[in-house]
């Protein structure tokens, strides 16, 4: 126990004193005041001299622990982390007091952590009576007694999910999709093996995340005035102290997040198959492949060849929709010749979260007495464009009487035309009010105080905003394309979202008929039946269950040879990506120590990175191979090496600060027609570029050949660069 932490003891009794707290207080009652009004710094002083006395008390040092992290004092953190695991319980009675008190201080999910690590332990023991009002149904007695869909482990990955909240203070889209799963998993108890794992990028493994870390990033989450500060001890923590997972043959490992913007899959993948794993995803929508059009061209080319590694290697998909799962299978067909289950796996319709007392009341000051709401980010796709156009037409007719529509979303890709039309109208005279980053508690307010709402995109993979406004008892009118009829079946009034003058018809209808809407409200009020997030991880887990049961077995992927004398290139950016998902042998050459492949090439993670290329030649012979090499940020000279692990040559070059180079050494194929080379960093320490991976070389094309048929090495300008490595159909051009 790190009782030197303590030798300034009599400092901190006398800062007491400009803390405004008695020299006999409750100091942990007065660390949990510090830590809700979020000034951790105070929250740290306290909690050292309560555990002056209580040195026994975990979850007081695991407090301690984040709010010197949270100030930056890492070593006194990691110090607090490391009295922790000392003092964590190891008996059911203690696991429950930490369960007890995570509940008391206003942490359920942590609480809910704790119960269930409880429950695992003994699960003949009773939860006692004075634990129910922190468990609530969660843990009664028929949860606990049914262990009907105990199966396989599950391997849910919430890579994205990590990422995600490094930069951004609440979930949205995706990211608000697991963070609702995941706080409902730690609102039931299940018997299920369900494991919460990441993956770091450019390293073929995978990490678990303990529950009670994840359950208290979520509840950090959940907290309306919480920021991105908060959540980074959290993370660190969760980076830091996560073990890797030992796998087993038949384990099910799903990818949950936004895999196309989050890390490279691929090698992972792979490797899992391998190893007999089986892979699955949960797909929300195919719009990047179907309607490539409302996807930022910039960053079409490398959504899509994120999708082809993915959909090449799952074993089996959940998508949010019915709608998605048909496309996911006509994909697979189509472009893959594949075929696996797809099953479908639909979303939620709970409303956000409220509170009393959360809303200012000069918010609701300004809001008009009638409005209609729409909610959703303002982006071409949303077709806010249709939405000005029938105001236009309201306006017109009704004058000063048409009731505002209220827009809440932040602005997206594409939505520059639906904000020049404001600028030009002053917002059609008022009539058109955009709002933005409001909490969960204020659309909560507007979803309940509004005539009706409206939603017509014109391409959805579920469509929350629709269930949202149903589970608040409000009607909605929306699109009749793609998923969106499936959130709300007939509750819903439909519109064609390329139609403008039909829309019209509709939208007008409840604003000038009130006995029609008030029927309308009724009935959605008293016949829609929400499903929860809680319905939502149930029927994920046995679908997943069911999915696995049901995969025939694939053959593992076979890496291909390249073809001698094809210059490939590695990169995202590949032109008609969709046209070239089944020639993906290059792809497969990077052994050990690669960062994921990005739109002008890859990064090297390790000052020695491996590769192995499979080769139509014959063993034992002498190859030439050219790599189109950059150096690292900050620019400066590189030195770097390349060695050839059978022949044991190595060749030394100096990639200067404004070029890049095209480097060539020889090889030797060994016996399995493969060439193994390392590249190397051989200039010592430098700088890296990014606080949160290092980098060492970049990799932006290659070419092999038998020795006495390839050409001189060519030297590249920085200037020739982007020509000199620009891909060309299948990621491969004839050299």
């Amino acid at each position: 126990m790190p009782f030197q932490m303590f030798d300034a003891y009599d400092s901190w009794r006398n800062a007491l004193f400009r803390l405004g707290i008695g020299r006999h207080a409750d100091f942990r009652r007065q660390a949990e005041a510090f830590w809700r009004a979020k000034q951790f710094g105070k929250a740290a002083t306290c909690y050292r001299l309560h555990l002056s006395h209580h040195p026994e008390d975990f979850t007081s040092w695991l407090d301690l622990g984040f709010c010197e992290a949270y100030s930056g004092r890492r070593d006194r953190a990691e110090q607090a982390y490391a009295a922790a695991r000392s003092a964590a319980p190891q008996s059911v009675t203690g696991i429950l007091s930490v369960a007890r008190e995570r509940a008391i201080s206003e942490r359920p999910l942590s609480a809910f952590a704790y119960y269930r690590q409880a429950v695992l332990a003994d699960p003949q023991r009773e939860m006692g009576t004075e634990d129910r009002p922190f468990v609530g149904e969660g843990f009664l007695p028929e949860a606990l007694s049914d262990r009907s869909l105990v199966g396989r482990r599950m391997l849910l990955d919430v890579t994205d999910l990590l990422r995600y909240l490094r930069y951004n203070p609440h979930g949205t889209g995706i990211q608000r999709v697991l963070l609702s799963m995941i706080a409902a998993w730690f609102r039931k108890f299940r018997y299920q093996d369900v494991v919460f794992v990441f993956c770091r990028e450019g390293r073929s493994e995978v990490f678990e995340i303990a529950e009670q870390e994840l359950a208290a990033l979520v509840d950090a989450t959940e907290d309306p005035a919480t920021t991105v500060k908060i959540y980074q001890p959290y993370i660190d923590k969760i980076y830091a102290e996560s073990p890797r997972v030992e796998f087993r043959p038949g384990d099910a490992f799903v990818v949950m997040g936004a895999f196309w913007s989050s890390i490279d899959y691929l090698r992972t993948l792979v490797d899992l198959r391998a190893r007999g794993v089986l892979v699955g995803a949960y797909i929300y929508d195919l719009i990047s492949i179907t309607h490539p059009e409302f996807i930022n061209k910039s960053d079409l080319n490398s959504v899509l060849d994120r999708f082809g590694d993915l959909l090449s290697e799952v074993d089996f998909v959940c998508a949010i929709s019915e709608f998605v799962a048909e496309e996911v299978r006509d994909v697979l067909r189509d472009r893959l010749g594949r075929s696996v289950p797809v099953v479908a796996v639909p979303l939620a319709h709970d409303p956000p979260r409220s509170g009393d007392g959360q809303i200012e009341s000069t918010f609701l000051k300004t809001l008009p007495a009638e409005y209609v709401l729409c909610i959703c980010t303002i982006e071409g796709r949303k077709n806010h464009l249709l939405l000005f156009e029938v105001w236009q037409q309201l306006l017109a007719k009704y004058g000063d009487a048409t009731p505002p529509l209220i827009v809440v979303g932040r602005w997206g890709w594409r939505g520059e035309a639906f904000k020049k039309r404001l600028e030009e109208t002053q917002s059609l005279s008022g009539k058109i009010i955009v709002l933005g980053n409001l909490s969960d508690a204020k659309i909560d307010y507007l979803y309940r105080h509004c005539l009706f709402t409206v939603f017509p995109s014109f391409v959805e993979g579920w469509g929350l905003p629709v269930g949202e406004s149903l589970a608040c008892g409000t009607p909605c009118i929306a699109s009749n394309a793609t998923s969106i009829p499936e959130v709300g079946g007939d509750l819903v009034r439909y519109i064609d979202p390329y139609d403008a003058q039909s829309a019209f018809a509709v939208i007008e209808k409840p604003l000038i008929d009130r006995q029609n809407l008030a029927e309308w409200r009724s009935k959605v009020a008293s016949t829609f039946q929400p499903r929860t997030w809680i319905d939502v991880v149930d029927n994920f887990l046995v679908q997943v269950e069911y999915c696995a049961r049901s995969v025939k077995p694939q053959q593992a992927t076979e890496v291909v040879p390249l073809i001698a004398g094809r210059t490939y290139h590695f990169s995202t950016d590949t032109n008609d990506s969709l046209a070239n998902w089944r020639d993906r042998a290059h792809k497969f050459i990077f052994l050990d120590g690669w960062h994921g492949i990005e739109s002008w090439g890859i990064w090297s993670s390790k000052p020695i990175a491996q590769l192995s290329i499979l080769t139509e030649l014959a063993s034992e012979s002498r190859v030439r191979v050219r790599f189109l090499i950059r150096g690292a940020p900050p620019k400066r000279e590189a030195r770097i090496g390349l060695r050839d692990l059978l022949g044991g040559a190595m060749k030394c070059i100096t990639v200067p600060t404004d070029k890049a180079v095209w480097v060539e050494t020889t090889a030797v194929v060994d016996e399995t027609h493969k060439l193994l080379l390392n590249l190397e960093r051989i200039d010592g320490d430098y700088a890296q570029a990014e606080l949160e991976r290092d980098l060492y070389l970049g990799l932006c094309a290659m070419v092999y050949d038998a020795e006495q048929t390839t050409n001189t090495p060519v030297l590249l300008s920085s200037n020739d660069l982007e020509r000199a490595a620009q891909p060309i159909s299948g990621g491969a051009s004839s050299s």
